[in-house]
């Protein structure tokens, strides 16, 4: 029988009509299915999926009469993809609030898995529809009902509820200590020396969570890392220390001289015991609790907690969710463009590795990172043709040995700085349908063990064996283990291709057989069981042939501004190809710049790319084809952008000193030219005499320019310097009084 997931495409044998799959439920045997054509059709109104149990649809599928459509999945409309901030941008602010106002109408549904899944499948949930109606003022059920089949419709996402009807329509944007304390436990009656039960004396409140880690700050403070250490303590010292630490109030008195800081005890009420103070802090000291407080909670959750499970506990099969993480190799790379220069440092090794058969899927190396990009690359590698990818780097890989080429629904990485683009999971989910990434804590290498496990695996079986290996602990007296460095960066790609591949063909995974398995004979290699599930539990997993698909969902999205002659970004200029034709530049320079989203790549500033309204994806490239940034990394630019950013404010601050000098020097000059000036009567017209002024100033001129050029060609033979003696007619030299 078929497996079928969410987003599957199934189309009818005539071809009129195409389907997706809106849910599967495993514990019904049903699938939801929800028809294209009815999108965007003229009057139609949302109708709610079609159920099907498994059993129907298989036969529906061997009889022919649908065809389920392998290597593709469903693609939502380009308008359905947008981010809030595009929305925003595009003066879509009103959309975003209907959008928002509907979901709020109907979240005590989709947010409830249960209900949802009751409705989906053909259980009644009347009461809670009347309930909303109710609630929401709503005239009749039949809003609830719409809202929700028109959620289902568009793929369960939240833009699925756009009022993208309006795409025509006008663009007015109308803005819109709990106090008590705990009882203490215990004795609260005592007998006194008369033989009487009277009240204990004591008045003080019950512990709280926050007085036992207070407690175990002050054990932190005193270096209490042990019960041996702890018994060094004087216990009335550590009581009083707790006691000036968190219970008692700071109070500042004013003095005539000085002000005076005192300590003021809290209320009994308000604090623990001396009893209560020594009991916890006894047994606060677990065997749990002291390794936690040496090592560290991080390092306890890491190295020491007791676990129990399985790594692929809530995995249906492979190809549903990948690991990925990277380290540092212990290993040096040989430089190869320069035999001077022995290595070019350690690479970086990203693996992404199938959780539920523990075979290694993609892989990536490269000297930059850990980041995005790389961990992009080997995601983007997890779900290609690994023998093609071989054949263009010179590794005769033969089909089939390596058959790992399916995309994911979930991936899971930690919160590191490499995996902590948010801004991507809604689109990757959009994009390629990977419905999740789910993240764990950064420094965690316990809760994603199937991956860290391979990185030990291929230290030990390959680069610990290899020249330019880093030791751990290494004598002084040895070399550097650069100087050591054999394996140039191809060769060690391919190498460590070859170990993965070794690998997933030759590891012993007996325990992750289960009856089905070990009754048809599977192979016991992660390889074999990653074959075997993707056809009995996957139905052949999700294959995605578009590479150009592929490659857009694993950049990094960001934010460019569409100007009148260019896109900037980062205060870089990019071409728009054809954006004069497609009106681009003209909505931007008759209406305003605006934004529009681009992904890009840390390997290079030359390129953008931009998927317009039609899903065409967009190549931008640098407009100025002489730019300082032409084939720079992102970083490094990013970096000189800092730079340049520094001599700019400095060239300001340098020109404004030196422009109020220049004033003051021009303001020095114009007070003694000032003076030369002989006082007249004012007079609007032109004053007498500029035009022979003038002739004078340009025969002043003519001479001074002769001079420097005796002067520059050092001439010695003699000539004659006109003087007034020489101007017969008074031209030059005559009086203008």
């Amino acid at each position: 029988m078929m497996r079928f997931f969410e987003r599957d495409l199934i189309r009818s044998s005539d071809g009129k009509n195409e389907y997706f799959v809106v849910r599967v439920c495993y514990e019904r045997n049903k699938i939801a299915l929800a028809n294209k054509n009815d999108w965007f059709k003229k009057g139609s109104q949302y109708k709610k999926p079609v159920i099907y149990t498994f059993h129907k649809m298989d036969n529906l599928l061997k009889s022919g009469k649908f065809q389920k459509i392998h290597g593709d999945i469903l693609s939502l409309p380009p308008f359905m993809l947008k981010t809030d901030k595009w929305l925003e941008n595009a003066e879509k602010d009103k959309w975003i609030a209907r959008r928002n106002k509907d979901r709020k109408r109907i979240s005590p549904i989709i947010d409830n898995e249960e209900i949802l899944s009751r409705y989906i499948f053909g259980e009644s949930i009347v009461d809670e529809i009347n309930s909303l109606q109710k609630s929401n003022s709503e005239k009749s059920p039949g809003t609830i009902y719409r809202l929700l089949n028109r959620y289902l419709t568009f793929g369960a996402i939240d833009n699925a509820l756009l009022p993208i009807s309006y795409a025509k329509c006008g663009n007015r944007i109308e803005w819109i200590y709990s106090g008590i304390k705990p009882i203490k436990r215990g004795r609260k009656t005592r007998i006194n020396h008369l033989g009487q039960k009277v009240d204990c004396r004591s008045k003080t409140r019950g512990i709280t969570a926050q007085d036992k880690i207070n407690i175990l700050k002050l054990m932190k403070e005193e270096s209490i890392a042990n019960k041996s250490s702890y018994k060094k303590f004087n216990k009335d010292d550590l009581y009083n220390k707790y006691l000036e630490k968190y219970a008692c109030h700071i109070i500042l008195r004013e003095t005539g001289t000085e002000d005076q800081h005192y300590r003021w005890l809290f209320d009994e009420e308000d604090r623990i015991s001396k009893q209560q103070f020594y009991f916890h802090l006894k047994h606060l000291l677990s065997d749990e609790e002291i390794l936690r407080h040496k090592l560290g909670a991080v390092n306890f959750e890491k190295d020491e907690k007791v676990k129990t499970g399985l790594a692929r506990d809530g995995i249906i099969g492979p190809g549903y969710c990948y690991a990925i993480d990277a380290t540092i190799l212990d290993i040096y790379v040989r430089y190869p463009y320069d035999p001077n220069v022995r290595s070019c440092g350690r690479p970086v090794l990203y693996l992404v590795v199938d959780v539920w058969s523990t075979c290694i899927v993609g892989y990536y190396l490269g000297f930059h990172g850990p980041d995005w990009v790389g961990a992009g690359e080997a995601l983007y590698h997890a779900c290609i043709n690994k023998s093609k990818w071989a054949q263009s780097i010179g590794w005769k890989l033969e089909e089939g040995t390596w058959s790992c080429h399916h995309v994911p629904f979930a991936v899971m990485g930690d919160n590191g700085s490499e995996y902590s683009e948010r801004n991507i999971i809604s689109m990757l989910d959009a994009e390629i349908g990977i419905k999740m990434m789910i993240y764990v804590p950064i420094y965690r290498g316990d809760a994603k063990g199937v991956v860290e496990r391979k990185f030990k695996i291929g230290n030990d079986n390959f680069v610990h064996l290899q020249p330019g290996y880093v030791h751990s602990e290494t004598l002084r007296e040895l070399p550097h283990a650069a100087n050591n460095a054999v394996w140039d960066f191809r060769s060690l790609v391919i190498a460590i291709g070859k170990e993965i591949v070794w690998h997933n063909n030759n590891a012993n995974r007996l325990k992750k057989h289960n009856f089905i398995m070990s009754r048809d004979y599977v192979g016991i290699s992660p390889q074999s069981i990653y074959n075997y599930g993707i056809e009995k539990e996957m139905d052949g997993g999700r294959i995605i042939t578009d590479k150009s698909r592929l490659r857009f969902a694993f950049l990094r999205e960001v934010e460019a501004t569409v100007h009148g002659d260019c896109v900037m970004f980062k205060n870089i200029e990019y071409e728009y190809p054809n954006g004069i034709e497609q009106g681009i530049y003209g909505k931007a320079k008759y209406r305003g710049s605006y934004k529009i989203p681009v992904r890009i790549t840390s390997c290079t500033m030359d390129y953008m790319w931009h998927k317009d309204d039609n899903g065409k994806v967009v190549e931008l490239t640098l407009k100025d084809k002489d730019h300082w940034a032409r084939n720079q990394r992102r970083e490094i630019a990013y970096s000189r952008l800092e730079e340049y950013a520094q001599e700019t404010f400095e060239l300001e601050e340098k020109a404004l000193r030196e422009r109020m000098q220049l004033n003051f020097e021009h303001d020095q000059a114009r007070a003694i030219n000032s003076a030369q000036i002989i006082p007249s009567k004012k007079r609007k017209g032109m004053p007498q005499g500029i035009k022979e002024a003038k002739e004078v100033m340009a025969g002043k001129n003519i001479r001074d320019h002769l001079a420097w050029l005796r002067s520059d060609f050092a001439t010695n033979k003699p000539s004659i310097e006109s003087t007034a003696d020489h101007d017969n007619d008074n031209e030059f030299y005559g009086s203008f009084e």
